[in-house]
Formats: structure tokens, C-alpha cells, sequence
């Protein structure tokens, strides 16, 4: 007789990362159940699919030269019929992009409210 056991997460990301803009992101999870989980993983509530920077395989997902719009939330979830579990991993990226929207933001702030 085999037993149906709800997933249970085992070795993950930490759930906050800092990286900066340029490097390589590898995000994981994995848990284990019975019968085997269907595993999903989305950005910000969007499903996230492989696209030429990105590639999304069950138990990874790998970010090529991130960028500021590659920050977010970053969530793993397994389920099965007895059961899901979740893991979500916050990613901040550090660089220039970042610095280039401050620099941005402030030349519309000082356009529209000038000295």
C-alpha cells in the first residue's frame, strides 16, 4: 500500500538574496513528496517560463546577466493531492541600473519642481 504525503520543502535559497547587476542568479528548491509534486515557479504572482536570459527547470531557475527589472519575489511551489508548500525568495540587484533609475528619477523630480 502506498502512502500520499503532502510535500515538504528540503534544501532552498535563502529567502533574501543581493546581487549585482551583471551576475549569474541560480535560485533553488526542492521538497519531497509522495506522489511526486507538480512544481511551479513565478515572479511577482507571473508563472515564469525559460525565455534566452532565464532558464526555469523544476528545482532551478538560472538568471544571466541580471538587471534591476530582474529583482522581485521569486516563488517555488510544489503541490500534490494531498497538499502544497511554498517558498519565496526576495532578489535586490545592485549596480548601475539601479543607480541609472535614481539618477533618472531625480532629473524628472528637479524637471518638475525646479530650485
Amino acid at each position: 500500500m502506498l502512502l500520499a504525503a503532502p510535500p515538504v520543502l528540503g534544501h532552498v535559497s535563502p529567502s533574501f538574496l543581493v546581487h549585482k547587476d551583471g551576475d549569474t542568479v541560480e535560485l533553488f528548491c526542492d521538497a519531497t513528496a509522495t506522489p511526486e509534486p507538480l512544481v511551479t515557479w513565478h515572479k511577482d504572482d507571473q508563472e515564469m517560463t525559460s525565455s534566452e536570459r532565464v532558464r526555469v527547470t523544476p528545482r532551478r531557475v538560472e538568471i544571466r546577466n541580471v538587471d534591476s527589472l530582474d529583482g522581485g519575489a521569486y516563488t517555488c511551489t510544489f503541490r500534490n493531492v494531498v497538499g502544497r508548500v511554498s517558498h519565496t525568495i526576495k532578489l535586490v540587484i545592485e549596480g548601475q541600473s539601479q543607480t541609472w533609475n535614481r539618477v533618472k528619477s531625480l532629473i524628472c523630480d528637479l524637471t518638475r519642481n525646479p530650485a
